[in-house]
């Protein structure tokens, strides 16, 4: 009885813990150094962390149901931006996700690409957009 115990508390520490890598890359080089989203443009083609202040908010639910949040500066003058679809949208706890990263200083993780000469990431998990305190708390677990 004691080992079955042992084993699946054994199972439930891996899959805890994988779950956790799965939602924060600490495997990333550099994921405690993110870099800002003016820097976003000469990263294009690279798996980043980046942080930043959120400037502006849109979410197109008529027309394709994409959501932007844009750095920095409102569109179109914003450096770098983050854009999110429906499946994405539905992963966060609320229905108002754009508005409460508004403002806020903010970081995204994945893969830096540009749409119209302008970096973006294109966000594959909700897990992977986070206020930068929590961004900085998990990056320092990563280290230990």
């Amino acid at each position: 009885m004691k080992r079955m115990l042992s084993l699946i508390a054994a199972l439930a520490a891996l899959a805890c813990s994988a779950a956790a890598q799965d939602s924060f890359p600490c495997e990333l080089p550099g994921i405690d150094k993110p870099i800002t989203p003016e820097e976003a443009v000469s990263h294009v083609g690279t798996f980043r962390a980046v942080c930043g202040f959120v400037a502006q908010t849109s979410h197109f639910k008529k027309s394709d149901g994409r959501t932007h949040l844009n750095f920095v500066h409102p569109y179109p003058d914003q450096p770098f931006a983050v854009v999110f679809w429906n499946d994405v949208r539905r992963q966060f706890r609320t229905k108002d996700n754009e508005g409460f990263y508004l403002h806020k200083q903010t970081c995204v993780i994945g893969n830096i690409s540009t749409y119209r000469n302008k970096p973006q990431i294109k966000l594959a998990k909700a897990s992977h957009l986070m206020l930068k305190q929590e961004y900085e708390n998990r990056a320092k677990n990563c280290s230990r």
